[in-house]
């Protein structure tokens, strides 16, 4: 298949899809303080910013489109096993919460990539999961999980 065919096939399931999100997300309790902008605030942000982007890639592919060149499907254990992954991070997620879940799905998703260096892994998770921390919990006045 060839390449710019893919990139827009997926920039239109992601816009697809962020339409779904944007629309779920308006469905999240409204927070009691009126200072705060809510919960919805930022899964909409993220998911403009995601729309936005495959727009720009839609165009980009269609301005810069090759015919000769083809698409490689990469490595699928590492493909299959990050997908596996990320569903158990889902499943256990409500089960142990955020700060149990994240650092070992984050440092495991580094390691699957071959990254190895593990202060690095540390610090990068640590950061991650502060970050998100946060901005959920200060700047959105949203508990996490």
């Amino acid at each position: 298949m060839r390449m710019w065919v893919c990139e827009v096939a997926i920039s239109v399931a992601m816009i697809v899809l962020g339409v779904v999100f944007y629309v779920i997300a308006g469905t999240f309790r409204a927070s009691f303080n009126i200072n705060d902008i809510g919960a919805q605030a930022f899964p909409r942000l993220v998911v403009i910013a995601m729309c936005v982007l495959a727009v720009m890639l839609i165009i980009t592919s269609f301005k810069n489109r090759n015919p000769d060149e083809k698409v490689s499907l990469g490595n699928w254990p590492i493909l299959l096993s990050g997908i596996a992954l990320l569903f158990v991070y889902i499943l256990l997620m409500p089960i142990l919460g955020y700060f149990y879940t994240t650092p070992v799905f984050v440092m495991g998703f580094m390691a699957l990539q071959g990254y190895r260096k593990l202060p690095q892994m540390v610090l990068i998770t640590a950061g991650f999961c502060l970050f998100v921390y946060v901005a959920f919990s200060n700047v959105l006045g949203v508990m996490l999980p």
